[in-house]
């Protein structure tokens, strides 16, 4: 049985974002072997925020959104267009958890180009969705 977790379902929502395909040029947990422009996303950490005076409890993801192209001027470009997207949304929902906040960890990360001429960026998102259960 396939479960939904909170980082397919924040890619699926990246991709209409984005304008993105999944499994074409946007990836979850895999680094891709693309040579041209391609995005993945990797979970890096979580917790559980017990303090709200509710007494309801928020779970808080941090993945990381790698940006890969063979231009290193385009991933300066799409990394700040990125960040700027995230960090002004003013309304976001996920179809099956309730999002509490979003929003970026920093404002972007670059990598000189590797071995086969590629750069990177990166961009650390947080996303907070409320816990249901007590």
């Amino acid at each position: 049985m396939y479960m939904n977790t909170i980082g397919k379902e924040f890619s699926e929502f990246l991709c209409k974002l984005l304008n993105l395909e999944f499994g074409k040029d946007f990836f979850y947990m895999r680094v891709p072997d693309e040579v041209g422009q391609v995005y993945w996303m990797t979970l890096v950490g979580s917790y559980v925020n017990r303090d709200l005076k509710t007494k309801q409890k928020i779970k808080e993801y941090q993945f990381v959104l790698n940006y890969r192209d063979v231009k290193a001027q385009n991933v300066d470009e799409e990394i700040f267009r990125i960040e700027t997207i995230l960090n002004r949304l003013t309304c976001a929902e996920l179809d099956n958890f309730e999002l509490y906040e979003l929003s970026t960890s920093n404002l972007g990360s670059y990598e000189d180009a590797d071995v086969e001429g590629r750069f990177k960026g990166t961009i650390q998102i947080s996303v907070k969705i409320h816990d249901d259960y007590h």
